[in-house]
Order: structure tokens, then sequence, then C-alpha cells
């Protein structure tokens, strides 16, 4: 219960975050809606089975959409919270099915669901090329992707490579309580910079596919 409480408020907190941030931002003025389901673990590792990671992804995926300013986020209503809970953690640990049944979940407002991915982790012990990025010793890498679907419809993915130094004794992750402090290591720095990189990837592909942009 306490994860979820913890969740919920820094959902909020990243929500009035994206909206201070987003102010001067060029946005569109009449924003579509999409409902953040929740990310997808592809790592292998005991380290990133902890479900608080998946609900961080979640929570940075749902603020770069924001700031974009070409999407609004559909508000979870008490009724449907508890059952996307229920989504996200299978997600987490079983992976995003099509076949998975969100009837239950209010989509008649929802133009477009996202689903986070986490597809790689690396430690490279020398300096190796990752397509445009170089990657030195004593980095590390972490690769995601953010799927933007309609619902029975088309799907739109973005891809982000995020890079972070790190020193041999550094730790994977690290929580206050049952939040996930992503600034506070390596790891989590550059998952912070995959997931923003892959919601800018995302959004010039949607301007692209939408608008011809």
């Amino acid at each position: 219960m306490l994860l979820k409480v913890q969740f919920v408020f820094f959902c909020v907190v990243a929500f009035l975050s994206a909206t201070a941030l987003s102010v001067n931002a060029k946005s569109d003025p009449n924003p579509v809606p999409v409902m953040v389901l929740g990310s997808e673990n592809q790592i292998r590792g005991r380290q990133w089975n902890d479900l608080r990671i998946g609900y961080g992804v979640s929570s940075m995926i749902t603020e770069n959409l924001y700031e974009a300013g070409l999407f609004s986020l559909i508000e979870q209503h008490s009724a449907i919270r508890g059952r996307l809970d229920q989504i996200r953690e299978m997600i987490w640990h079983q992976g995003y099915d099509d076949d998975m049944d969100f009837t239950d979940l209010e989509l008649e407002n929802t133009s477009w669901l996202a689903v986070g991915r986490l597809v790689y982790f690396g430690t490279p012990q020398t300096a190796i090329s990752l397509g445009p990025v170089h990657v030195r010793r004593n980095e590390v890498i972490t690769v995601v992707e953010v799927d933007l679907m309609e619902p029975k419809g088309r799907t739109i993915t973005g891809q982000g490579i995020g890079v972070s130094s790190r020193t041999s004794r550094s730790a994977m992750f690290e929580f206050r309580d049952d939040q996930l402090l992503l600034n506070q290591t390596a790891v989590g720095i550059a998952l912070q910079d995959a997931v923003s990189e892959a919601v800018k990837d995302l959004v010039v592909k949607y301007k692209k596919e939408m608008f011809n942009d």
C-alpha cells in the first residue's frame, strides 16, 4: 500500500513539475490524450526486478510526454487506479501483450497508450561505439524504448541511449522509502537520459507520422 501511495505522490510531483517547465514551451492547443500503462523490463539481473524501477521509469515517461507539449495525460481516477497498478506490475515482470484486456480502464477518451521498455544495460571495460554514442571505460549504458500505441491501431516507437560515468563501487540504484532516486547513481542518471532521448525520438516520429513534419 505504501508503495502505491509513494508512486501516486511521485506522479503528482512529476506532473506539477512538468506543468511548470512547459509554460514557455510551444504546446499544441488541442493536446492528444494519452495514458501511460507502465514499463516493461527486458534486462536480466536481480537488481532490475524491483518494481520501484518500473514506477520511476513510467513517471519519467509521463513527465517527458507532457513536456513535449503535444499530449495531455489522462487523469487516473481512484476507481481505476488499483487496476492500473495491477497492470503496471504485470507489464514490468511479464511484458506487454497486445492481447491484454484494458476495457475496465475507461479508455473512451484516450487516443494513445504509452508503454516503456528497458532493453539494454551494459558496463564496457574499454571504449566502444554504440550507434552515434561513443562510450568510454567505466561508463554505463542504458537503452530505453517507448511505444505510443493507438488502441487496436498503429504503434510508433522511440529509442534513447543514456550514458553516465561511474566508480567501481557505485551502487546500481538508491531508494528513499519506496521512492527510486534516479539522480543519485550513474545507472539512474543514464536511465533518465535514455528515457528523455527516447521520448524526443518518439515525438519526432509522431510529428512525421501525423503531420508530415
